[in-house]
């Protein structure tokens, strides 16, 4: 088991946490993609969205907890929807080893 597994099966708290975590890597990888693709750089981004640079940074880098508001803002200014999918544990984290 790694340290991993051990963590996630040590507590349903820890296993909620964890969740989150990947969630917020989940959305700011894919905001980076979305951005990649569309060819979109931070600080345009920040100009469309009339925020400074550095909010950009910080909601790139976990720096700062992302709400759906803002996760719906960025995706409009970078010229895309979001679409929510549930998935077991295995497939997301699959998904995070590409990013």
């Amino acid at each position: 088991m790694t340290s991993y597994e051990k963590f996630e099966a040590s507590s349903p708290e820890n296993r909620r946490l964890l969740r989150r975590s990947e969630l917020l890597l989940d959305v700011q990888c894919a905001l980076c993609e979305a951005m990649d693709d569309s060819g979109v750089t931070r600080a345009e981004l920040a100009r469309r969205l009339d925020k400074t640079p550095g909010f950009i940074t910080q909601i790139l880098s976990s720096g700062r907890n992302l709400t759906l508001k803002t996760i719906a803002d960025v995706a409009d200014a970078i010229g895309c929807s979001v679409k929510v999918t549930m998935k077991a544990p295995d497939e997301a984290q699959e998904r995070r080893t590409r990013c």
